[in-house]
């Protein structure tokens, strides 16, 4: 892995799914892949801290509570968001896991 990335292991269900998530907008900062589901973001110092996200595969929800609670927002392959404020979703994802 590249300085400044840093991957979160996946469950064998998940293996080939992927997000890719920056702490700063404009795909900039420290970048984080996720690989798998991950129902609190703590443990990997990104909680309430993604700013922008690239998804490569896999349908992913991103919610705004541990535990897969509070409210969401969907991703699809091929999505790219550039600035989470444009979804209402900046710095307050505090889980991910595929839909």
């Amino acid at each position: 892995m590249a300085a400044g990335v840093a991957a979160l292991p996946s469950p064998a269900s998940a293996a080939n799914e992927r997000i890719d998530v920056w702490l700063d907008a404009g795909f900039n900062g420290h970048r984080t892949i996720i690989m798998g589901n991950n129902p609190d973001l703590r443990r990997s110092g990104i909680d309430n801290a993604i700013s922008s996200l690239r998804v490569h595969s896999g349908r992913w929800c991103l919610f705004d509570g541990y535990n897969y609670t509070k409210s969401f927002i969907d991703v699809v392959p091929g999505e790219q968001i550039a600035d989470l404020t444009t979804r209402n979703g900046n710095d307050k994802i505090s889980s991910i896991r595929l839909c």
